[in-house]
């Protein structure tokens, strides 16, 4: 096993703003400098402060982060987190298309590998049924209809 890697107390990085289904995500990617700039530390926030999303997303950059400074490669992090989609997609358009704050993660690694337009164009980014978001009855995926947001599972609808 390789000697983990001790955070300095200075890192070199760049932050990502990335727009998701809930709303402005934030993601610092932190290297040693003078290191190759590999990436040691992600950092992912919500642009509104507390709540339950920010404390998931300080939970996936911490992840990360231990992994990072244990020898795995950022790479793995970026096609593991790929793709994944919640009940609130930010879908369009395409260039900007971001299916959950994991994938906004992942997006933001593509962009600081320069692998971005790679992770773009992959057909299974794609959003497999627009949603309006989930319902609070049932948590089936909501979908808009005639201006409104209609629970096809339980009847709910939201005007």
């Amino acid at each position: 096993m390789l000697p983990r890697i001790e955070r300095p107390k200075k890192l070199e990085g760049a932050t990502y703003q990335i727009r998701t289904g809930c709303g402005n995500l934030y993601v610092t990617i932190g290297s040693i400098e003078g290191n190759g700039a590999e990436p040691i530390e992600v950092i992912a926030r919500m642009g509104k402060a507390g709540g339950c999303a920010n404390s998931l997303n300080e939970a996936v950059g911490r992840a990360i982060s231990i992994g990072l400074q244990w020898g795995v490669p950022i790479k793995e992090y970026m096609d593991t987190l790929k793709g994944l989609q919640c009940p609130n997609p930010f879908p369009f358009p395409h260039e900007e298309r971001c299916l959950s704050c994991p994938d906004g993660v992942s997006i933001s690694i593509g962009r600081h590998l320069d692998g971005y337009e790679e992770l773009v164009n992959n057909t299974s980014r794609s959003v497999e049924k627009p949603s309006a978001g989930q319902c609070p009855g049932c948590s089936s995926l909501l979908v808009f209809q005639e201006g409104c947001s209609i629970c096809p599972s339980c009847g709910y609808s939201k005007c």
